[in-house]
């Protein structure tokens, strides 16, 4: 690089500056405040979804206005494998939704 620089003074008269470098900025988690906001400290109630008694994993998520791939991950939690167009019963389908602060009713 030293060579390089000298011959480009040498050529074109102009000294050549050296490239930036780039910053980088490390954090870490254990710095940020943890999120603790829930829908009850704003004075809300949580969200109520209606859903039939064996639903679909992708009729799931389009209720609880979330992808499919979100259910998909809380099912292997619940160590119950699933596709998207697997069905589920109900119990299954509101603990999923108990996960993400939504009360599921079953359509009558």
């Amino acid at each position: 690089m030293r060579d390089y620089a000298q011959f480009y003074e040498k050529v074109c008269g102009v000294k050549k500056s050296r490239p930036r470098q780039r910053q980088l900025i490390l954090f870490s988690l254990d710095d940020m405040p943890p999120v603790t906001a829930d829908r009850d400290e704003f004075g809300g109630a949580p969200r109520v979804i209606r859903i039939p008694d064996p639903v679909g994993v992708r009729e799931l998520a389009a209720a609880m206005n979330v992808k499919f791939y979100e259910v998909i991950r809380d099912l292997m939690a619940f160590e119950v494998f699933a596709t998207a167009e697997s069905k589920l019963d109900f119990a299954i389908a509101s603990r999923v939704c108990a996960q993400h602060d939504i009360v599921a009713r079953p359509i009558i």
